[in-house]
């Protein structure tokens, strides 16, 4: 008995299984993967992920080749709170993020940020403040501690073509 899948993609109909690379192909799945996502598909994984987690990157609010995009990783020491269950907090809160695990961290978890203009993280700027705070207050720690830090990526070529000297 052979089973066939169909690229939802391309049309074209495979013996291996596509339903595990959401639909799509090996080829097909492979192309999308280098395209960003749109953040209207993105849904947050459960819990917290290995160091190695890597999405598909969803551009906030939407991708323009021309537009500068910051990333930002905040690295929290959780004091022995339950990481799942306040990843879960941390994504339903923001909606662009996810939360996975990081080397560096005693008993943490570090928050990741889809890339996102500076008008759309401070579109998030109510959110970050309340879940912040009930961070804090459960016990978390980003601040006085050895171990955390606050990362930021920013988008090369846009930057280049504003100013190249700024990028030096």
């Amino acid at each position: 008995f052979w089973n066939a899948w169909t690229c939802e993609e391309c049309n074209e109909t495979y013996s291996v299984d596509v339903e595990s690379n959401d639909g799509l192909c090996p080829n097909c799945y492979e192309a999308q993967s280098k395209l960003p996502m749109p953040l209207s598909k993105w849904v947050a994984p459960s819990g917290v992920k290995n160091y190695s987690y890597k999405p598909r990157p969803c551009f906030c609010p939407e991708y323009d080749e021309d537009e500068i995009y910051y990333g930002f990783e905040l690295e929290c020491e959780a004091n022995g709170r339950d990481t799942d269950d306040w990843a879960n907090t941390v994504n339903e809160s923001l909606g662009y993020t996810y939360v996975k695990r990081d080397g560096s961290l005693d008993d943490g978890m570090e928050i990741v940020s889809h890339p996102a203009t500076l008008a759309y993280h401070m579109s998030k700027w109510e959110n970050f403040k309340k879940l912040f705070q009930e961070m804090r207050k459960a016990g978390f720690r980003s601040h006085y501690t050895d171990t955390c830090g606050l990362h930021v990526h920013i988008s090369l070529e846009p930057m280049e073509k504003r100013n190249a000297y700024a990028v030096h």
